[in-house]
């Protein structure tokens, strides 16, 4: 007997162990890794200037890069005359002859340390980064700041603002000083650290300094607390416009400035989706020296760009190899302007060189669509479509694997339990779903192999059908037996009271249902909902089987689960979450309202 029960209490716990694992498997097909290229980029243009123009290389267009990064600037701040209060920028672009503008869109996550990669570097960082987002760790792979350190090491460059930079890149600023994002309640300060320095960096003809950059943090720190639209984000665009228009003052011939943000906002304040504006920020190049260029005038700027395209651009603007893990290509309206054609072929080529390193035997699918292509530059395109592809792809077979293995986890422990209570006739149908269902996913799982897909479809298909058609059929089989099961319990005595247990019923079935609900990127979007639904459920359950088994010394429990419902439902309403109805007054905002802030103090 006692052999017995250590076997059993090994094989229930190596079940649990299958189910973790099956989990972690999931999530990591789920959320893949990024591939990286550990190599530093060293071939550029400018090496082999003398190869497309007999003159010698000339100098970069541009000495020095002033980067001004506003957190959570979206992009109809900028580019919505009706709403925007950069109106010093806007004047600029619109007279089309010191700045020219771009919609960029970003990628998710859209939190400031996957876009802060994804602006230096020209790689897509995935959702573990998300988890590194307040732990920041020093990009290890190559990036434009890198380069510019590489080929210029006697220059300085100099930091100010959101210390996510200090972290990511240390040792690269010679002067710096970091801001911190946690005090969210921080409107003015935070933005106040950063602007106090402009006045050493550009007084008294300072050069001693090649790239300034600027993090700014207050109209981030507002949208959590207040929202996207009031008053206090009208007060700090307009305070951002003059810190804007001080530096353009400033500003030399062959200087650069580039205002961007590294993500959006929500209309509710957050940020971290997909939505357009969380994910869609403004890119202004502004330059004394653009009014050169009559090209400036017959830019189309309704195009959107992705962010990853910022790097590479940046990149041909001041003679850089681009980075060896850039996903992005060169944003083709600046380089018309300030290109010659020769110079331009050039830079498409390198481009199109360094992304196809990236998809490896891409290259001769490559070759075959240069035929067809309109220009280099639409081949260009193509290559960094299938390059974003192919770096961070989703691996189908751990997915379906994970979920098969979380399933029939799932199904084992429902096996367990009636083996225990000895009810062979639920237990022989479901050894019938579990065989079926683990011979389902298999058949998935051949069909997820690309080497052997087709054979599989086209000499299989009836195989499939018919396992297909077996799951449901068992699937069938079980809920009517579980059915029938319920009108007999009534009348069993209580050596099976533990079939009466809808509760324990619910917490073996509900992990399938949420697995299922991963399929869809609304239910993703208010998981928390699910999870709501969950621990309701279970407690009205709960509360239904207590009853069913009342008896004198069950009272205090009942009133116990119906004060904690009562209790769980007003949390649920006490600060609203998710994006469906964030925007909806809860018990939190009637507490902040001015009489009860007075009321409570009063107290």
């Amino acid at each position: 007997m006692l052999h017995f029960m250590l076997t059993h209490a090994r094989f229930v716990l190596f079940v649990y162990c299958l189910h973790l694992f099956a989990y972690l498997l999931f999530m990591q097909g789920l959320f893949p890794s990024t591939n990286k290229i550990q190599t530093i980029a060293n071939q550029s243009c400018w090496g082999i200037m003398c190869l497309v123009d007999d003159s010698s290389t000339p100098p970069p267009l541009f000495e020095r890069l002033i980067l001004v990064v506003i957190d959570a600037l979206r992009e109809d701040y900028v580019f919505n005359s009706s709403i925007s209060h950069l109106k010093y920028v806007h004047h600029l672009l619109k007279q089309k002859q010191h700045a020219i503008g771009f919609k960029i869109k970003t990628q998710t996550p859209t939190v400031t340390l996957p876009r802060l990669k994804a602006l230096i570097s020209g790689t897509i960082p995935g959702f573990w980064d998300i988890l590194y987002n307040y732990n920041s760790t020093a990009i290890d792979t190559d990036n434009f700041l890198l380069q510019y350190r590489r080929k210029y090491p006697e220059k300085k460059i100099v930091f100010y603002g959101d210390d996510t930079w200090l972290k990511l890149f240390p040792n690269m600023f010679d002067r710096q000083e970091g801001t911190t994002s946690f005090f969210v309640s921080d409107f003015r300060e935070v933005d106040e650290n950063v602007t106090r320095h402009l006045e050493f960096e550009f007084e008294n003809n300072r050069n001693d300094w090649s790239i300034l950059i600027l993090h700014y943090l207050g109209l981030d720190h507002i949208g959590h607390f207040a929202g996207s639209k009031n008053s206090y984000i009208d007060e700090k665009l307009i305070e951002m416009d003059h810190t804007l228009s001080y530096i353009y003052q400033k500003l030399k011939e062959t200087d650069l400035l580039l205002l961007t943000g590294d993500h959006g906002m929500a209309d509710q304040g957050g940020h971290g989706g997909a939505s357009y504006e969380e994910s869609h920020v403004p890119a202004v190049f502004i330059s004394p020296q653009f009014d050169r260029y009559e090209k400036l005038l017959l830019q189309d700027e309704s195009k959107i760009w992705l962010q990853i395209d910022l790097t590479p651009t940046l990149c041909s603007l001041f003679h850089l190899p681009v980075p060896s893990n850039n996903l992005g290509i060169l944003i083709k309206p600046l380089i018309d302007i300030f290109f010659n054609q020769n110079m331009k072929t050039c830079l498409i080529n390198d481009n199109q060189r360094q992304l196809s390193l990236i998809i490896n035997k891409y290259s001769d699918d490559v070759q075959q669509d240069n035929i067809q292509a309109l220009s280099a530059y639409d081949l260009l395109k193509k290559i960094r479509d299938k390059a974003i592809q192919t770096s961070s792809q989703q691996t189908i077979q751990q997915l379906l694997l994970g979920m098969a293995l979380f399933w029939c986890s799932t199904i084992a422990l429902i096996i367990i339990h009636f083996i225990e209570i000895k009810d062979f006739s639920i237990l022989i149908h479901s050894l019938s779903i579990y065989i079926g269902s683990c011979l389902f996913i298999f058949y998935l799982l051949l069909l997820s192999d690309k080497s052997i897909s087709s054979i599989v479809i086209h000499s299989s298909s009836f195989i499939g059908l018919y396992l297909c058609f077996e799951f449901i059929r068992n699937s069938i089989i079980v809920i009517k037996t579980l059915r029938i099961n319920n009108r007999q319990m009534k009348n069993t005595n209580k050596t099976h009271s533990k079939l009466r247990m809808l509760s324990s019923y619910w917490l073996f079935y509900y992990p399938s249902l949420h697995l299922l609900s991963l399929l869809s990127s609304s239910f993703i979007e208010e998981e928390h909902q699910l999870w709501y639904l969950f621990i309701q459920t279970f407690l009205i359950l709960a509360l239904r089987d207590i009853c069913v088994q009342l008896s004198s010394n069950k009272r205090n429990i009942i009133l116990m689960l119906i004060t904690i419902t009562f209790i769980f439902r007003l949390l649920r309403s006490w600060n609203q979450t998710g994006n469906k109805w964030l925007t909806q007054p809860d018990i939190g905002d009637y507490l902040n309202r001015f009489v009860f802030i007075q009321i409570f103090n009063s107290l």
